[in-house]
């Protein structure tokens, strides 16, 4: 069967019309520093206990890098597109220096990712409600010890350098506010001069 040219050569202007506007619909919604899909893993990655309830996480994620929630009260998000709402407080920006990707698992004597991502969530969110880092139990005495570390750390060491940029990130009043980190690779620099030691005597419970 013969097929004439004009309907080949539309069929090959729709095709290729439709193939730039899916390029750019997912360069857009994935990429733009003001429109990103996040979404969550179905993983948990742990669970923590405090007075009477217990706290477990999962992971964000996005094609600007990982990310954490900042509201331990409302919903994951599921590729919902958020909206950048610029940048973060100081005190979380320093528990994320503190915390995990800007330390790595062995600076925060965890065997995995996944337990350092964990830790640093939860320091986080003992920061933003007021908990006292030093009542949370747990069954692994090293992920409540790296809890402690970053958020005291956050608290002692003030000139802690972070290795990335900070957004805040909002969808819908159901869905927790999201931090996303993305690599500053032109102010990268080496963690390891990041001390672990903490001074005990200037720990302050809680917030």
């Amino acid at each position: 069967m013969r097929i004439s040219n004009k309907p080949r050569f539309l069929l090959i202007t729709l095709i290729l019309s439709l193939f730039l506007f899916t390029s750019f619909a997912t360069v857009s919604s994935h990429a733009s520093p003001n429109g990103l899909v996040i979404d969550t893993s179905n993983i948990i990655l742990g669970k923590v206990y405090y007075d009477n309830f217990s706290m477990v996480a999962k992971k964000l994620t996005s094609a600007n890098g990982i990310g954490y929630c900042l509201q331990i009260n409302k919903d994951y998000p599921h590729s919902e597109i958020f909206t950048n709402q610029g940048t973060v407080n100081y005190d979380i920006e320093n528990i994320l220096a503190c915390g995990y990707p800007n330390r790595s698992p062995k600076d925060l004597n965890l065997p995995s990712e996944e337990d350092a991502y964990f830790a640093t969530q939860i320091a986080i969110w003992s920061y933003i409600e007021g908990y006292d880092t030093s009542k949370i139990t747990g069954d692994r005495p090293e992920i409540i010890t790296a809890i402690n570390t970053i958020y005291n750390n956050s608290l002692t060491l003030k000139n802690v350098k972070l290795n990335y940029d900070t957004n805040l990130f909002f969808t819908a009043d159901s869905i927790q506010h999201v931090v996303i980190l993305s690599i500053n690779i032109s102010e990268s620099l080496p963690i390891s001069d990041i001390s672990p030691i903490i001074d005990e005597s200037n720990i302050i419970p809680g917030k």
